[in-house]
């Protein structure tokens, strides 16, 4: 597999779809908290994957505010309370990802990427 490639594990994709759906209508500045399973902290790291190979060279303030709030999500064990309270430009983050998520589970051939 290139560079330009990415395996995916698809439904995991999909999770991380779910979450992201919600994260990105949440208002900036206002608390939300949730649990994730471990398969949500799979699916948070599968995001962060696709958010490293998919957000463009062209976006790097974007990218790195995206890889930032992943990590914090991510942080926690299976089970532990999960706290967010972004920013504007941390929720335009999330967006982001979603984006790079909707277009993986789109364009993938068997769970393979290509750019």
């Amino acid at each position: 597999m290139s560079a330009d490639e990415l395996m995916i594990n698809v439904p995991i994709v999909e999770k991380a779809l779910e979450i992201f759906s919600t994260l990105t209508v949440i208002r900036p500045e206002k608390s939300f908290s949730f649990i994730l399973t471990e398969e949500g902290l799979e699916a948070i790291q599968e995001a962060g994957k696709l958010a490293e190979w998919g957000i463009g060279g062209n976006k790097p303030k974007l990218k790195i505010a995206a890889l930032e709030c992943l990590a914090l999500i991510g942080s926690g064990e299976p089970g532990d309370p999960v706290n967010v309270n972004f920013t504007e430009y941390e929720l335009k983050s999330c967006a982001e990802i979603l984006s790079v998520i909707e277009r993986a589970l789109t364009n993938h051939e068997d769970g393979l990427l290509k750019k």
